[in-house]
């Protein structure tokens, strides 16, 4: 038997692969589209270049790779923020606004894909056990 962390990371991987496939649709990859679901889910929030490395888990110099090719794409836009110069505020384009439909479709493709061969018990038992092992790493 495969040792836990192995297997998670064997999930992770595949997942990632088969979203970013499903992404290409409307030209994001998976960090991107993580990228534009925190700004989306946090609208009252400004949103920096650091909430951004710190959401995603990753240096800042990629976070600065990563909003660069979102601003070549026309999803987000930087802004020097007024109130503290050193920092850059990103918000979402009009463009990214619309295509926020399709991400979303683009979810529920891969989570649906993921637990396809589950019962209704087993997607609630997967669910409660995979919270239940993040609830245990946090201590």
């Amino acid at each position: 038997m495969e040792h836990y962390g192995i297997l998670i990371k064997k999930l992770d991987k595949v997942f990632k692969q088969n979203f970013n496939q499903e992404l290409e649709r409307v030209g994001l990859t998976f960090s991107q589209m993580r990228v534009l679901r925190f700004i989306e889910d946090n609208p009252k929030m400004k949103i920096t270049q650091k909430d951004i490395s710190n959401e995603l888990d990753i240096q800042h110099s990629t976070t600065i790779g990563l909003l660069k090719r979102m601003q070549e794409k026309g999803l987000v836009r930087v802004v020097v923020d007024e109130d503290n110069r050193r920092c850059r505020n990103i918000f979402l384009t009009k463009k990214a606004e619309d295509i926020s439909y399709e991400m979303e479709k683009g979810r529920e493709i891969m989570e649906s894909r993921v637990v396809k061969s589950f019962t209704d018990e087993e997607k609630e038992t997967f669910y409660r056990l995979l919270n239940k092992a993040i609830d245990n790493l946090k201590d």
